[in-house]
């Protein structure tokens, strides 16, 4: 112990005493630090960290897949799941998300709510922050309505009112009793992986799902599972596969039922990424240890006498390389502490970068697993680069070093060890700048993808109308023609026109459909599937979608007149190549009112329009457009192209809509523009934090670079200044200087380009348009990162051409 006490005096000593170097070592470190800590917060806030729910280990949800596509149950599975297996402690099940009015205490405002089994809390373990969850009876025919409300909700809405118990909401015009409210950051369901999209929209209430509610054969339901302990998924699918297997349950061919961990499912959609980065940030961190190991391996040939000496007099190796790595474990200590404030800064701003759908919890934050990590990472960076140091020190040649006069430097195993850390650094960073190439050639050919319409100058918002208020078509139908009709002569509007889900947005609605010219098939399940979508004939000119073939909707299309659709150029080529399908006629599956599905009537194809992508990255399904007033619908979004800034007449046709009908709830009112930015927010997340750490390690490769053959040519200035004693000019010098930069640059490039080409593949799911081995990108960070090694070694080598060979020698 008096050692070690000894050790740290002495190594504070020498740290205060080189103050430049000890600087320029916290300040790298403290980078690499920091952006680690910040990246491994994020991670632990949306990967890492237990949802919060009792057990969450063995929560589970039951999926219907058929031919490798993953989908919702229906109720007639829910059921027969539940009564038939034995290998779930309870089952639980939630609706799709559902849209609320809520009037009174204030403006109205739409909120999001689940109708839930009444179960579905105590599969979760969740007891409520006031009041109660459900009763088991609340979900039968004839309870009362009653919900339970979310923290943040009972906060906004009520003021944290303490008699929220006693209170009736209206919802929909309907009244509801309130029997609790959940804790602070209780969400369900978390994000969910739906089809090729992730599914997450934070709900503020849940009301009972009452079993009559529910059609037998509706793909409806998000089913939740808790397992009964030793109970593994595999085994667990296996059993409700084979329940979906018997004859009496009419599923089409290969359909199996799925059990995923929830944990593993909430998670899923940005695991790899965030992992990704924080491969990232070690290879960051790899560098800056590469970094100051070089530096520290100049400073040890500064000191190869005092250590010498220390050897002379008695000292074994052992305590020589102890006392060196003490001193790289006080310099990392104090890079940790400036980290981690480093990391206070940087956790809030990753945050905010980070996209809504990957905010599962409300914040990321600094707890003692951060800062384990933080003091973990600090000791084994220490090691990293204090070591190889420590070990070249001890091994320095007594002998040699006190002879009077010796040139200090001129070892072969360090200029080696310095070269081998240079070659490090250099195929480092060019692993990250691939990486962070390849995701910004993907984004911007991302951004330039052809929408198949114009998001600029273009409002939009949503308007639901009540069922109780506007039961009939004829109404609904009424109400939008009117709304649209008194939105078109505001000034500054060019058109206006509505659609059930607006393109990426991120909903899809789908349907079966038979089609002239092609047999029928054995089954409905076989029937050709494609979107569809209703909207008002304005709707095209709103988007600036382009009519290819044929018409538009307009007013001849009327609920009386013979019905008519509009369908995409997907559609098109897809089912009629090479022929003009204006005039064919196709029958759409629709639901009956007892929840079966049956065949609709036969319409007529009338127009064909543009491609409209759904999904940015995803390219444009076969589509069927119908019209309001033939295939009326109560919750649509409207569309309102401008001729200047679309925010200008937000409050105008708010009050439009007000104007009509006082009571409605309008949402989502803002830019497409800023629709389509959301969409992107994720690419833009993982371009600009890869693209920010490149940029961080590019840098500290330069200045690496720099630092080695600065000091290479201050070492070598006797053998420089005998070259220029024999004639070499300084061009000679310069070219000797810049080559042997080169040369490791080009080792380095070789030894990048190979870790790329096989690390680079695990961003393939988050590229679009390119692949991951795009010889573009290759080529150009190769040249990009020659060029800057070169740069930097410029200044040293300018320098090397001015040395004066006689005060050189004279000095020798």
């Amino acid at each position: 112990m008096q050692r070690l006490r000894h050790d740290i005096r002495y190594g504070l000593r020498l740290l205060l005493k080189g103050r430049i170097l000890t600087l320029v070592a916290v300040i790298t470190l403290a980078l690499g630090i920091g952006a680690n800590t910040a990246i491994f917060s994020v991670l632990d806030a949306t990967v890492l960290r237990p949802l919060p729910y009792q057990h969450p280990d063995r929560l589970v949800m039951v999926w219907d897949t058929f031919d490798s596509s993953q989908s919702v149950i229906s109720s007639a599975d829910f059921l027969d799941y539940r009564e038939q297996n034995q290998l779930f402690e309870g089952q639980a099940a939630a609706f799709e998300p559902f849209d609320y009015d809520l009037i009174g205490n204030g403006d109205p405002e739409r909120i999001t709510g689940y109708r839930v089994s009444a179960n579905l809390f105590d599969v979760l373990g969740a007891k409520a922050h006031i009041g109660r969850t459900f009763l088991p009876q609340e979900d039968q025919p004839g309870a009362p309505p009653v919900i339970v409300i979310s923290y943040r909700l009972w906060q906004r809405r009520f003021n944290s009112d303490p008699n929220i118990l006693s209170r009736t909401l209206t919802l929909n015009e309907q009244s509801y009793s309130v029997v609790g409210v959940m804790p602070p950051g209780f969400k369900f369901p978390p994000p969910l992986p739906f089809g090729s999209q992730t599914f997450f929209v934070e709900a503020d209430m849940w009301s009972p799902l009452v079993s009559k509610e529910l059609k037998p054969q509706d793909h409806r339901l998000f089913a939740l599972a808790r397992l009964r302990p030793g109970v593994s998924t595999q085994l667990a699918s296996a059993q409700l596969s084979s329940i979906a297997a018997r004859p009496e349950q009419n599923h089409p061919k290969n359909t199996r039922a799925a059990v995923v961990p929830l944990e593993q499912q909430a998670v899923e959609h940005v695991r790899l990424i965030l992992f990704v980065l924080l491969g990232v940030g070690g290879v960051v961190m790899l560098i800056c240890c590469a970094n100051i190991a070089n530096l520290l391996l100049a400073r040890a040939i500064s000191r190869e006498r005092e250590i010498a000496i220390q050897i002379a007099i008695g000292a074994n190796r052992g305590h020589i390389i102890r006392q060196l790595l003490t001193e790289s474990m006080l310099l990392s200590l104090v890079s940790g502490m400036l980290g981690l404030l480093l990391a206070v800064w940087g956790v809030d701003l990753l945050w905010t970068m980070t996209p809504q759908d990957v905010r599962y919890f409300d914040h990321a934050h600094l707890d003692m697993k951060i800062l384990g990590f933080t003091i973990g990472i600090s000791m084994l960076t220490a090691f990293a680069f204090g070591l190889i140091p420590a070990l070249q020190s001890s091994r320095s040649p007594l002998t040699e070093i006190l002879k009077e006069g010796r040139a200090a430097g001129t070892s072969i195993s360090r200029r080696r060890w310095r070269g081998f850390l240079i070659v490090t650094e250099v195929g480092l960073a060019l692993v990250l700048l691939t990486g962070a190439g390849l995701l910004i050639r993907s984004l911007t050919r991302l951004l330039h993808t052809d929408l198949g319409f114009n998001p600029n100058n273009v409002l939009t918002m949503n308007i639901s109308l009540p069922a109780t208020r506007y039961p009939e078509g004829t109404q609904q139908t009424a109400f939008f023609d009117k709304l649209l009709s008194n939105l078109e002569r505001l000034p500054g509007v060019q058109y206006a026109g509505t659609i059930e889900q607006l393109p990426i947005a991120g909903g899809r609605l789908r349907t079966r459909v038979l089609l002239e010219g092609y047999p029928e098939p054995a089954s409905p399940s076989e029937a050709a599937q494609v979107e569809w979508y209703t909207v008002t004939p304005n709707y095209f000119r709103a988007m600036n979608v382009p009519l290819m073939r044929g018409r538009f909707f307009d007013s001849r299309d009327t609920k009386d007149a013979p019905q008519v659709v509009v369908i995409s150029e997907a559609m098109a080529s897809k089912y009629w190549p090479g022929e003009d399908p204006i005039g064919k006629r196709i029958r759409l599956q629709r639901s009956t009112k007892g929840g079966n599905m049956e065949w609709g009537p036969s319409v007529s194809i009338v127009g064909v329009v543009g491609n409209v992508r759904r999904r940015v990255e995803v390219d444009p399904a076969p589509t069927i457009y119908l019209t309001q007033p033939q295939n009326p619908s109560p919750e649509m979004a409207v569309a309102i192209r401008t001729v200047s800034d679309p925010e200008s007449i937000a409050t105008a046709a708010r009050k439009e809509v007000w104007a009509l009908d006082g009571n409605l709830v309008v949402t989502q009112v803002r830019p497409m523009t800023q629709t389509v930015s959301e969409a992107e927010a994720q690419p833009h997340f993982r371009t600009l934090i890869l693209a920010i750490l490149a940029a961080i390690a590019l840098l500290l490769a330069a200045i690496g670079v720099y630092g080695v053959i600065s000091y290479s040519v201050t070492q070598r200035s006797h053998e420089i200044g005998v070259r220029i004693a024999l004639g070499a000019q300084p061009r000679n010098i310069f070219k000797l200087i810049i080559g042997e930069a080169l040369i490791l640059a080009l080792i380095g490039v070789a030894v990048g380009l190979l870790s790329a080409y096989a690390l680079t593949r695990i961003l393939s799911s988050f590229l679009y348009g390119i692949s991951a081995t795009d010889p573009v990108t290759f080529i150009g960070v190769s040249i990009l990162l020659i060029g800057v090694v070169l740069i930097a070694s410029y200044i040293p080598a300018r320098r090397a051409t001015r040395v004066n060979p006689m005060a050189v020698l004279l000095h020798e």
